[in-house]
């Protein structure tokens, strides 16, 4: 019996559980550890690999950006559709005119 619902993340070679980490953990730490059994291993990442981690971190990072930015103009486009954004049908003249 699987001790994950999905088949994503690296098994551990003592409980077969799929470990699931990012590519921060392989940056930043030097092990990671199972959380279903709680075995510790060691890691160690080539600073060759490293600087590809971190394009790809990057690369990552830019298309949530951009992600976002579609997002935001998607909103925009919906609210003018809903004709939200003229305010103007929504101003009284002042009575002081």
């Amino acid at each position: 019996m699987s001790n994950t619902n999905n088949n994503t993340g690296l098994e551990c070679p003592n409980c077969k559980g799929k470990i699931k980490f990012s590519f921060e953990d392989l940056l930043y730490k030097n092990y990671i550890i199972c959380p279903f059994c709680a075995l510790k291993m060691e890691m160690t990442i080539p600073e060759s690999m490293k600087k590809h981690l971190v394009e790809i971190m990057e690369a990552e990072k830019k298309i949530k950006s951009l992600k976002n930015t579609i997002d935001d103009a998607s909103l925009q486009k919906q609210l003018q559709e809903l004709d939200l954004l003229d305010i103007s049908k929504y101003m009284v003249p002042s009575k002081n005119q």
